[in-house]
């Protein structure tokens, strides 16, 4: 799983905005079909600072955001009750110094307010 230096540059202020990247870097690519992670998983896995999922979801939101900023290739939908992994290819060098995508940043396809 190739990471890149730039992106852990960018994120290395917020660790977990870090382990996310690291998370979707290794994820994404070996996708063959959309995949939904649900709230609680999530909360599970990267949420152990936050006793409740109300007060974890707007933490994680704001570092995937900052995740996904570091991989403009990254596919990601945020629905009420899960995030939808969407197959992506792997950040490719040419992106990596400039963090562009097809000429624009990427950033999450679509984030739901309701939760």
């Amino acid at each position: 799983m190739p990471l890149q230096d730039a992106a852990i540059r960018q994120l290395k202020d917020s660790s977990t905005a870090l382990d996310i990247y690291v998370w979707l870097a290794y994820r994404l690519h070996h996708l063959d079909q959309r995949t939904a992670i649900g709230w609680r998983d999530l909360h599970q896995q990267f949420g152990a600072g936050y006793k409740n999922l109300f007060q974890f979801k707007p933490r994680f939101l704001q570092c995937l955001s900052e995740a996904v900023s570091a991989y403009p290739e990254a596919r990601v939908d945020v629905e009420e009750s899960h995030i939808m992994l969407h197959p992506s290819p792997r950040r490719s060098r040419s992106s990596d110094s400039e963090g562009i995508c097809d000429g624009r940043r990427r950033s999450i396809t679509r984030l739901s307010r309701s939760f």
